[in-house]
């Protein structure tokens, strides 16, 4: 892995389940993106979201290269 770079990845899922199942789950994970009263969204809320985000060591050099 790049020295210089975070990685940061996110998993979703719905409201379906039992509901001390998804409390659990909704305890380790972020909140929903839409509605979870219909079937539409809660295909929109099972997920995986991944951004690589350069840390403060690349940005400082970054801004340094451009001075």
């Amino acid at each position: 892995m790049e020295e210089n770079t975070d990685i940061l990845i996110e998993g979703h899922t719905d409201a379906t389940g039992s509901e001390d199942y998804n409390l659990q789950l909704s305890q380790r994970r972020a909140q929903p993106v839409a509605d979870n009263s219909t079937a539409e969204g809660r295909q929109e809320n099972r997920r995986v979201e991944i951004a690589i985000i350069a840390n403060d060591k690349l940005k400082k050099a970054a801004e340094e290269k451009t001075e």
